[in-house]
């Protein structure tokens, strides 16, 4: 017998790293390899580019991560929304994980930042992920500090700088 409809959940906006952080916190991703949610993919050609690691994507793929425990029209049903590139040999480009651009758990709806009004509500609510450990290309970055964007600079420059293969990247495993 599925679970009884709830209330329609709150809306929450996230920054990248505490949707990171929440499907870490509550292994939704090791949730579903066990079988507790079903998932679902749906696969788009687009217009190759190169990713941050310099590899060729020409896929987009959406993953949903859904919980056949209720029917398809709850908000509870559809658990994650991520996305992902793939590369041309098959792998996930960039960071090799799919990033989540929505997640609901219990009567809460996390949602990607907007870029008209880029603020977290988990963040700005005291739960503060440090300058140090932001994306470098992230657009939400409160208490960036001027050595934060030092920092930042030179993390962007080691990017480009990683060899795609060879002994040194095999010496660094990667």
């Amino acid at each position: 017998m599925a679970p009884t409809p709830q209330t329609e959940p709150k809306l929450k906006s996230i920054c990248p790293e505490h949707m990171r952080k929440l499907l870490a916190e509550h292994r939704l991703w090791e949730r579903a390899g066990r079988g507790e949610f079903d998932i679902v993919s749906e696969e788009a050609q687009i217009a190759p580019f190169l990713d941050e690691n310099g590899s060729r994507c020409d896929v987009e793929e959406t993953w949903l991560l859904v919980d056949r425990r209720f029917p398809p029209w709850d908000h509870r049903y559809e658990v994650v929304r991520a996305l992902c590139y793939r590369t041309d040999d098959g792998l996930i480009g960039g960071t090799g994980i799919p990033d989540a651009k929505e997640i609901t758990l219990g009567g809460l709806y996390y949602r990607e930042l907007s870029r008209d009004n880029p603020r977290c509500a988990l963040c700005e609510g005291g739960d503060l992920i440090s300058p140090w450990r932001r994306e470098v290309d992230s657009i939400y970055r409160p208490g960036h500090r001027i050595w934060h964007e030092a920092w930042r600079r030179l993390r962007m420059g080691t990017r480009k700088l990683k060899p795609k293969s060879g002994p040194i990247r095999a010496a660094l495993g990667q």
